[in-house]
């Protein structure tokens, strides 16, 4: 790697006993009953995209923010020490607006994991 460069693996993994499965379930049949991920995994007929629900879509939505908040703490790292905090949360709040998902409920569609 060149200098002043950085390598950045990341890896994800999700695991959870019956209580967590419980209380997923619990999650995704109320609050969460609408929301989606990013894949699509098909298409209505009207043309509208269908986009992966269930734990897919909410292990989707995690991912892309753990993402967006690497970058955001990115982008505020050439500022002084004391601005940092508050830019990244800002660039980061900014990010996850920008990507929402105008998906609805009807086109989620959940997924087993």
């Amino acid at each position: 790697m060149a200098q002043h460069q950085s390598l950045l693996h990341l890896r994800y993994s999700y695991a959870y006993g019956l209580a967590g499965r419980w209380a997923m379930q619990a999650y995704l049949a109320t609050v969460a009953r609408a929301k989606v991920g990013f894949t699509v995994i098909g298409q209505r007929g009207d043309g509208q995209p269908i986009y992966v629900g269930g734990v897919r879509g909410v292990v989707e939505r995690n991912t892309m923010r753990y993402s967006l908040g690497i970058e955001a703490v990115l982008a505020a790292a050439e500022l002084p020490a004391s601005s940092r905090l508050s830019r990244s949360l800002q660039e980061w709040f900014g990010a996850t607006e920008r990507i929402r998902c105008n998906c609805t409920k009807s086109t989620a569609t959940p997924t087993s994991s």
